[in-house]
């Protein structure tokens, strides 16, 4: 809770997936992929309530396991590889209407702290903004980006030079942290990218697992610290 306000976490969590076989559950340093993140939201001193969402049994079964987690079985409808995250929100909220900020932590960024989530939230009470996302640091240069030609032949430059300033500094949103007022998600029925500030977090805490390789730096990092 943050002056007043109840929060609630969600954390997705799908039985498969395309490039990594059943990542969620996958062991990360010894533990299930998910834990991670689990445990991120038990540490966090400011949300009131976690739950996992899944529509796979042994995900949900595994969840129970821990004190004051709870499961939100969902349909194989919403369960898809083009499920949109804010049908998995609307499909929580459904059972759970009175919060007023919720968090998505999603289990692919397990190097993500309670800190980064209170952070979080933190930022988005003390902003006039409806959104809070976690961003890192882009390091490349907009210079270096090519695209490829309708043919394939080869790759030309993107002509971006004369819009974008070149001595800026860049961020991405590394996918570890939203949080958000629930009642304007309502409205919406979307996240709204016009309308959030931010939390950066560092290079080495934001790193998303999508594949194989993905997964074996971020447990080199993990073993590193």
């Amino acid at each position: 809770m943050i002056n007043n306000k109840r929060v609630v976490a969600l954390i997705p969590a799908k039985g498969m997936s395309q490039r990594l076989k059943s990542k969620n559950m996958k062991k990360f340093n010894g533990k299930p992929l998910i834990h991670w993140s689990i445990e991120a939201s038990r540490n966090s001193s400011l949300i009131d309530k976690v739950y996992v969402s899944s529509e796979d049994e042994k995900i949900l079964k595994f969840a129970t396991q821990y004190k004051n987690i709870f499961i939100k079985k969902r349909s194989e409808s919403l369960s898809k590889s083009y499920t949109k995250s804010e049908d998995v929100i609307l499909d929580l909220l459904s059972i759970e209407p009175n919060y007023n900020i919720l968090v998505l932590i999603q289990p692919t960024s397990p190097l993500r702290t309670s800190q980064d989530i209170d952070d979080c939230i933190t930022k988005l009470e003390n902003s006039n903004k409806k959104f809070c996302m976690s961003v890192s640091k882009y390091e490349k240069k907009p210079n270096w980006i090519f695209k490829m030609k309708k043919d394939r032949s080869s790759l030309e430059e993107l002509n971006i030079k004369n819009s974008l300033s070149l001595n800026s500094e860049f961020y991405i949103l590394n996918g570890a942290v939203y949080c958000f007022d629930i009642n304007y998600f309502i409205k919406k029925r979307k996240i709204d990218y016009s309308n959030f500030t931010f939390h950066v977090m560092p290079k080495h805490r934001s790193i998303d697992i999508d594949d194989s390789l993905d997964f074996d730096f971020a447990e080199f990092l993990i073993k590193k610290s």
